[in-house]
């Protein structure tokens, strides 16, 4: 299976960052089953900021993932990695947080 992602791509520090995700099999189908993914948020500099990460339920392989921006977090490039708990399978999506202005 293949993490597919969605997202903005692009996000103000205070607003809502929010994400779907699609497990698709090699042959493009969903998944049958729930399934578990761990959401990792990687901060500018490669830090992970652990208190926006969690697990998401994913119903026949899709779900969602959102959070909140504090409106202090830094501008830059940020990113998610996130693992599928049955399969083990990993993927990653970047995104930027831009500065307030």
């Amino acid at each position: 299976m293949r993490p597919l992602y969605g997202g903005e791509g692009a996000f103000l520090p205070g607003g809502e960052a929010k994400f779907e995700f699609a497990l698709k099999t090699e042959d493009g189908k969903e998944p049958p089953g729930r399934h578990i993914l761990f959401v990792k948020v990687i901060g500018p500099g490669g830090r992970v900021l652990r208190h926006y990460c969690r697990s998401v339920e994913a119903p026949s392989g899709r779900g969602l993932f959102r959070f909140r921006l504090a409106r202090n977090d830094p501008p830059g490039e940020w990113g998610l990695e996130v693992r599928d708990a049955a399969t083990g399978v990993k993927g990653s999506v970047k995104f930027s947080v831009k500065p307030r202005g």
